[in-house]
């Protein structure tokens, strides 16, 4: 009960809350069906008609479309695929597409190779089995697409720079990059700096460049009209040859360190068996050897040999005491830096028998001077035997 005249307040109905036709083009028309009835509409009329691309008993289209909002209980019409219309092996689609499907293709053979779709055969003529061409100008491309089921695809075709010239490429679309550039001069431009690695012999490079040879095997940089000749068995190497001199050509390597981390190092010499060996003549400015001197001549407690010994040694041996022979050293060679702490050892002897034979000298002379004063009556002045 209220008063005369009071206010009354009215809550108005805008209808049920609308809900979103489902997309089920493609589906089975049992799969769509309920699709629809679990979004709480309803199927509507369905029609039949011919597909040459959605199988039979597949939802071709439907109305309304995917995502419209109706209200609860809409009716959603279905058009459902009986099948082709066509007849026999070939095909039609939407957009002027054609499809096959009896089988291979065979072009230029009557028994395509049932593993292959497309069975393409070129005999008598050299040139080209597949042509394409872009007739859009010159910046247009052609390629061949390989795809997957993910659609991600690489493109093997012409890249046209749009002055005339093209280039030959493999394009990633995953990436949008170019591994692979073929440049009309005939470059090869490989980018490695995009995060992969090239290899030669190998699946798992691990460096931009990554050759693996089997054994006599080489990797070899020379003029491809010349054979040259072979190198050391099993060895891998670098073989560079100038064409034009018939010889074979400086190599020159530029870096601000070579470090080797094993193995000799032969230089006119095929089987090393020093960390360097040098089958020729060396030339340098300077040359320093690791010694440890010989000073030890000079500490007290030295054994210098007599000259006397040290002539009959010569005499019995014909070589230096602690010295190698010759014959020692051309078939062994000679250690530098030992040799010259020995050579440096017989000149600090050499140095502690001349000042021996100095002190012996100045005996000497002080007595041949006395002897001479007792025979002239005179007395020998300081310093006179000196």
């Amino acid at each position: 009960m209220v008063n005369p005249g009071s206010a009354v307040n009215l809550v108005v109905s805008t209808g049920p809350g609308q809900v979103s036709v489902p997309n089920v083009v493609g589906q089975t028309q049992a799969a769509a069906t309920t699709a629809i009835t679990n979004a709480g509409l309803v199927v509507g009329t369905v029609t039949m008609a011919a597909s040459n691309t959605v199988p039979a008993g597949n939802v071709i289209s439907e109305s309304p479309v995917a995502s419209t909002m109706v209200n609860p209980g809409s009716a959603v019409n279905l058009q459902v695929s009986t099948g082709s219309s066509a007849t026999g092996p070939w095909l039609t689609g939407s957009g002027g597409a054609i499809f096959y499907t009896g089988g291979s293709v065979g072009i230029g053979t009557t028994n395509p190779n049932p593993a292959y779709p497309l069975h393409i055969v070129k005999n008598g003529t050299t040139g080209p089995v597949i042509g394409l061409q872009n007739t859009s100008g010159g910046s247009g491309n052609s390629a061949i697409e390989f795809s997957n089921a993910n659609s991600s695809w690489y493109d093997f075709g012409t890249d046209g720079a749009g002055n005339g010239t093209h280039e030959l490429i493999i394009y990633d679309s995953l990436n949008a990059r170019v591994p692979l550039r073929i440049a009309g001069n005939g470059d090869v431009q490989l980018q490695p700096t995009l995060g992969g690695k090239v290899g030669i012999g190998t699946t798992a490079p691990l460096a931009p460049l990554h050759v693996r040879t089997g054994a006599n095997e080489n990797l070899v940089v020379e003029d491809m009209t010349w054979l040259y000749g072979s190198l050391i068995p099993g060895a891998t190497g670098i073989n560079v040859f100038n064409d034009a001199n018939n010889a074979y050509a400086p190599f020159v390597m530029t870096a601000k360190q070579f470090v080797f981390t094993g193995g000799n190092v032969g230089i006119g010499q095929p089987n090393p068996v020093h960390e360097l060996q040098v089958n020729g003549t060396i030339g340098a400015k300077q040359v320093i050897v690791s010694s440890t001197g010989a000073d030890y001549v000079f500490q007290p407690g030295y054994e210098l040999k007599p000259l006397a010994e040290v002539g009959e040694y010569i005499a019995q041996h014909q070589h230096l005491p602690d010295i190698p022979s010759a014959r020692e050293m051309k078939d062994e060679g000679v250690d530098l830096g030992a040799l010259q702490t020995k050579l440096l050892a017989k000149i600090e002897e050499l140095t502690l028998h001349q000042i021996e034979l100095e002190k012996a000298n100045r005996t000497l002379q002080q007595q041949v001077l006395e002897l001479r004063a007792k025979v002239d009556g005179t007395v020998p002045r300081p310093g006179d035997g000196k």
